[in-house]
């Protein structure tokens, strides 16, 4: 297999193919914002949002912790609507853009996104991501760290993950750090939690079910930092 870091575009590893975008205001409140998001499935959702008219800007599942802007934006999906939810102190409004992707274990035909924030679908100035490998993991409980993906790349690679529940909700595991190697765990917890080796990425889950059945991950070329 080439090194897909080598490449901005390989044909060995196919560029994302997004399936929703989506700008938005969002207001401080616990009950959050709900859109209608008119896709037949539950979308991957990635993105950033900003809390200063976009001088500065954060991945949506990254907690800030920093004085009044200590908080965070929650996005979760269903099959039918997204729900944002703003939960910074200073309650003030944040932005946020949203992009959407369709699950690896769901085979549709999307119509491609009417927004566009650039004049090019490709473009050389940008390195794109390689999409390695795309998979659904059926959790196991109270069963300590299992090998969720062999990828052998030897490197520590770019990894994005969403936690599934039983009633087919989606959100972002939470980006963290940790010295352990700990890369992401579910919101509000560490009982699940993910690490992503050069060899292999790694799920722990401890204690009693937390609703969480299914992960879903997608591993890129490029290398993580």
């Amino acid at each position: 297999m080439n090194n897909p870091r080598r490449f901005i575009f390989n044909l060995d590893f196919p560029i994302e193919h997004v399936i929703y975008i989506r700008e938005i205001e969002v207001p401080f409140s616990f009950v959050g914002v709900k859109i209608v998001h008119n896709l037949n499935f539950t979308p991957l959702l990635l993105g950033i949002f900003s809390t200063d008219d976009w001088r500065s800007s954060m991945p949506i599942d990254t907690p800030v912790i920093s004085g009044e802007s200590t908080g965070s934006i929650q996005v979760k999906a269903t099959s039918k609507d997204i729900t944002l939810i703003n939960y910074f102190r200073s309650s003030k409004p944040a932005k946020a853009r949203l992009f959407g992707l369709a699950p690896s274990d769901k085979d549709v035909d999307v119509a491609i996104p009417s927004t566009r924030y650039s004049n090019f679908n490709f473009n050389t100035d940008f390195n794109y991501s390689k999409l390695v490998k795309s998979g659904v993991y059926e959790v196991k409980w109270d069963s300590g760290e299992n090998i969720m993906y062999e990828h052998n790349l030897g490197y520590i690679p770019e990894v994005e993950a969403w936690q599934e529940n039983s009633e087919s909700e989606i959100k972002k595991f939470i980006n963290t750090y940790d010295p352990n190697g700990v890369n992401y765990s579910s919101l509000g917890s560490r009982v699940v939690y993910i690490k992503i080796t050069d060899k292999k990425i790694i799920v722990r889950t401890d204690g009693e079910n937390q609703d969480i059945k299914k992960i879903h991950f997608r591993i890129y070329g490029g290398q993580n930092g």
